[in-house]
Formats: C-alpha cells, structure tokens, sequence
C-alpha cells in the first residue's frame, strides 16, 4: 500500500485550527501521523496522499468513543473493531501498537 518515499515527520498548522504530526510526502499526509481536529477530535493512524487510509484510531469528543480499526480514503469500515474511550491519548498509541 505504501511505497519507499522519501517522508518526513512535519508538524503543520491548518488555517481551521487542526493540527498534524507525523509522516508528509509532497506536502501531503502520508505514513503514520496523528490529526489534532479543533473539535477535540484525535485520528491516529496511517495515511494516504491525505486520507486516513489504513489502521488506525479515532476519537470523536462529542460522543466519547473511540474507532479502533480500518480507514479507506476517510472512511471508516464499519466490519472492524469498535470500542469505547480508555483514559487518554496514551491507551490511543499502545491500541495502535497493539492492533
């Protein structure tokens, strides 16, 4: 799914407050990062060409749960795994690790 490039782990600001941390290729979300939405809203996982595109985490304030599972070009699979919040971003990085 994803080819040998050339990524870098960038911090960048958006002009609507989200901010990203993790793998960029060609000014694009790419690899492993975390988005930090202005909602409260945390996705940690793999990127494609700016889409949460593979394993990954999702944390939707508003409702206080968690998406653990599989992401394509944004979407979430709803076959895969779904579980309610732990404590904190933490739990989000070893659930990664563990997934």
């Amino acid at each position: 799914m994803f080819a040998k490039q050339n990524y870098e782990i960038k911090y960048k600001a958006y002009e609507n407050k989200d901010i990203y941390i993790g793998g960029m290729y060609k000014n694009e979300r790419n690899g492993l990062g975390t988005l930090y939405y202005e909602n409260g809203d945390i996705h940690m996982g793999l990127w494609l060409n700016d889409d949460a595109h593979g394993k990954g985490m999702r944390y939707v304030k508003r409702k206080d749960k968690e998406y653990l599972g599989y992401w394509e070009y944004n979407r979430f699979i709803p076959k895969s795994i779904r579980k309610k919040r732990q404590n904190s971003t933490d739990s989000m990085q070893s659930s990664i690790e563990n997934f």
